[in-house]
């Protein structure tokens, strides 16, 4: 790809939860014709894309117990930006919905945009989606009320029978 101020672009796709079983033919495509493809994914959904694109970056060794995770996405959209600032076609997977809890992706989207390049992002299947799969719950009957769970320990939420807080396997006190 040449190397125009604009000739750049960014693509940031979902991998879903189960990549290789819930990424689309367009995320696949878009995979696929990248000229270098980032990566925030467990360790065989990067053997998936590697078999997909070669070039293929692995973000999450960019995570350090050490360092405040966001100086780490930080670091992240700077990876990602410097190639399509240098002209290329860049392909940014995240896993499961690139939009939910997803910083990286729609920050360098902001930045890129910002700065003249096109971007797009492609949807992936998220938790929430499998988890109306898996149990019968249509959202559209009652509604539904999404937190995510690092305010149950920041703040008190408004709460009601039945709400599930998101990912509390993962929080810690």
């Amino acid at each position: 790809m040449a190397s125009d101020a604009h000739a750049g672009r960014l693509i940031v796709v979902g991998s879903g939860l189960q990549p290789a079983r819930h990424a689309g033919a367009r995320t696949v495509s878009e995979i696929e014709r990248a000229d270098v493809v980032f990566s925030l994914v467990d360790g065989l959904a990067l053997a998936w894309l590697r078999s997909l694109n070669p070039d293929c970056r692995d973000l999450g060794v960019l995570y350090d117990a050490d360092r405040d995770r966001r100086e780490s996405y930080a670091e992240m959209q700077h990876m990602i930006l410097e190639q399509v600032r240098a002209g290329r076609g860049v392909c940014a997977v995240l896993y499961g919905h690139p939009g939910g809890f997803a910083q990286v992706g729609r920050k360098a989207m902001t930045q890129a945009r910002a700065e003249g390049f096109e971007t797009r992002m492609e949807p992936g299947i998220s938790a929430e989606a499998c988890l109306y799969a898996d149990l019968d719950l249509d959202p559209g009957e009652r509604g539904v009320q999404s937190f995510e769970a690092t305010q149950f320990q920041s703040q008190t939420p408004i709460s009601h029978a039945g709400d599930h807080p998101w990912w509390v396997n993962v929080v810690t006190s």
